[in-house]
């Protein structure tokens, strides 16, 4: 059995079930167990959820942890995402499952290929395997705080990460993090990410791109990726192809311009993404609007559609983590 898990609020949950869909079509010859995490999704998503494991005979199994994740969130003065603590639902699986591990995969994806391999590495000696965030790894860098940069281990994305429960609940993780999180006020920019790559780096292994083929490297060359990202090496050449030629899990992240399911998006994952969304029950929901932000946030996003629509891909990568974080690094942005 594949332990699977999501979590989602309602914001995410069609992209929850485009990913969920996805899965299952490319992993018809696994038996996928499904776990989603809710907090404060409506009962017509939720229903649209179920009826996804319905069509292939599987089960989604939906916890409502908003109870538990909201005090959570507020005991350790954690910031919210869109309102909602979801994020922080990776702190919490070892209470939530019951299984010894778990495959967690973001919402914002697509499950292009077969996950067996991923669920069949050995995982004994570390609580998690997951890709190192290649993106930090710039001297232009305004993502992360640059302490957790600096550190012996790579700095790891969280989208998608093989989890091992039974380590973390024999090594008692949980308590150490709780007591971390009170004896430590750090500003977590990227929420759970910060927390999980500040305090339990170390214990983390690497996996191959392909298993969270990320926006950063969609279309890019792949001495321009890194030239920009020098700091450390994340991939090699090899392992950098076969994640373009061969994505396990594509991984959407970033501003609207780069994801599918937003209006005038450039990401060249739009048409696969469509393809997914019409054999769901979201199939006549209309795109999502850029989300409201100040002007100069629009007026970069704006250039960056532009400059990918008009297929100069290595020069929109420079642009968004060159120029655009030294920028946001001269206004203190926060983004």
């Amino acid at each position: 059995m594949i332990n699977v898990v999501y979590s989602t609020s309602d914001f995410y949950a069609m992209c929850t079930g485009i990913s969920i869909y996805s899965l299952f079509e490319n992993n018809t010859d696994l038996d996928i167990n499904v776990d989603v995490i809710v907090n404060g999704v409506s009962s017509d998503n939720i229903n649209r959820l179920k009826q996804i494991g319905n069509k292939f005979n599987r089960k989604v199994n939906i916890i409502d942890n908003s109870n538990y994740l909201n005090k959570f969130g507020s005991e350790y003065n954690l910031p919210m995402i869109r309102n909602s603590y979801s994020t922080y639902f990776r702190l919490i699986l070892h209470d939530t499952l019951p299984y010894d591990k778990v495959l967690v995969i973001d919402s914002d994806t697509l499950v292009v290929g077969s996950i067996r391999k991923i669920f069949e590495i050995n995982i004994d000696k570390y609580l998690m395997l997951a890709v190192p965030e290649a993106a930090v790894y710039s001297k232009y860098q305004n993502l992360e705080d640059e302490n957790l940069i600096e550190k012996d281990n790579y700095y790891y994305n969280m989208g998608i990460v093989l989890v091992n429960l039974k380590k973390w609940r024999d090594d008692n993780v949980d308590e150490y993090l709780k007591i971390e999180l009170k004896k430590n006020k750090y500003d977590f920019k990227i929420a759970d990410q910060s927390i999980i790559n500040r305090f339990l780096s170390n214990y983390i292994g690497k996996i191959d791109l392909k298993y969270n083929y990320y926006t950063p490297a969609h279309r890019t060359n792949y001495k321009v990726f890194e030239n920009l990202f020098n700091k450390r090496k994340c991939f090699t050449e090899d392992e950098f192809n076969d994640a373009q030629k061969n994505p396990v899990i594509i991984h959407f992240f970033g501003h609207s311009f780069e994801r599918p399911w937003f209006v005038r998006n450039a990401s060249c994952y739009e048409d696969k993404y469509i393809e997914y969304l019409k054999k769901t029950d979201w199939v006549n929901i209309r795109k999502t609007k850029w989300l409201n932000q100040k002007k100069l946030y629009t007026l970069y996003d704006y250039l960056c559609y532009l400059i990918l629509k008009m297929k100069k891909y290595d020069f929109a990568l420079v642009f968004r983590y060159k120029y655009g974080q030294i920028v946001k690094s001269i206004l203190r942005v926060k983004r």
